[in-house]
């Protein structure tokens, strides 16, 4: 009967261990510990019990401030979940089709969170992996094609979430019937893309990119008419390991006809100049 009930005893003890460990830990508790030999951008492991994501700040820094939000929110994302490893809870298992579920679980858990309270950093992430399409880091990954659906289907209503963005960049931004609208779609010549500095009559008004915000750049109190414009490109490709890497530059000018409610968009093809051509 002793034996019987110190057994019993021990099982529940090791029961409410086990339990204790896999209860999910609060992520403002959980450590950031910068790391630059990590050959991933980020990664979480269980030490001593407890959760610590790892980053490395070169490649968050080569990413860019909105994918490096939502890097880290992923890794919050697989903390939530009660994930060890990043992605595992049992390290053994190592089955591509499992690590591949528990990677889209730490998206939708970003997904929600950031839909919230950051939706400008969810929406960087979903242009990121549109773009990657049917490419994957490795077979115990997501295609990007993977990871924007799920992106979307765990996005908050009210941040767009639902359904994958048309072809053209995502425009978030109230249609203002009194402003000229200028735009740059999700690539130029083929699969490159740029960072575009616009001029309209002299005028300076800013910087717009396929890549990262602002996507769209507004023009108020402009009149009907023909109108000078002057843009200069600075064009970017990815490698094989998803680096980005310069990739020349172009210029172009011309006139356009233009007026409030209209909207431009910005061109470019190989051997040819940049362009603003009316939607």
């Amino acid at each position: 009967m002793r034996r019987t009930l110190v057994g019993t005893l021990s099982m529940l003890l090791l029961a409410a261990r086990a339990a204790e460990a896999q209860a999910p830990v609060p992520v403002a508790e959980v450590p950031v510990i910068p790391n630059d030999t990590l050959h991933d951008v980020a990664l979480t492991r269980l030490e001593n019990g407890h959760p610590v994501i790892y980053v490395n700040p070169v490649l968050m820094q080569r990413f860019g401030a909105l994918l490096a939000a939502f890097f880290l929110a992923h890794e919050h994302g697989h903390v939530a979940a009660g994930h060890v490893g990043g992605a595992l809870r049992d390290p053994l298992d190592d089955r591509p089709e499992r690590r591949i579920r528990l990677e889209l679980e730490a998206d939708c858990h970003a997904a929600q969170s950031l839909g919230a309270s950051r939706p400008e950093v969810l929406d960087a992430a979903v242009r990121f992996f549109t773009r990657q399409g049917p490419f994957r880091y490795d077979r115990q990954h997501p295609t990007g094609s993977q990871r924007a659906a799920r992106l979307l289907a765990c996005a908050p209503a009210e941040s767009g979430g639902g359904a994958l963005p048309p072809p053209g960049p995502p425009v978030r931004e109230v249609v203002d019937d009194a402003r000229l609208r200028i735009s740059a779609p999700e690539r130029v010549g083929g699969d490159l893309h740029a960072d575009a500095t616009v001029w309209l009559d002299g005028r300076l008004l800013g910087t717009l990119s396929t890549l990262r915000f602002p996507h769209v750049l507004e023009v108020d109190a402009i009149a009907a008419g023909a109108h000078r414009y002057r843009v200069a490109l600075r064009l970017y490709s990815f490698d094989a390991l998803l680096q980005l890497n310069p990739a020349g530059t172009a210029d172009g000018e011309g006139d356009v006809t233009a007026g409030p409610g209209d909207e431009l968009v910005l061109t470019w093809r190989p051997g040819g100049g940049a362009a603003l051509v009316r939607r």
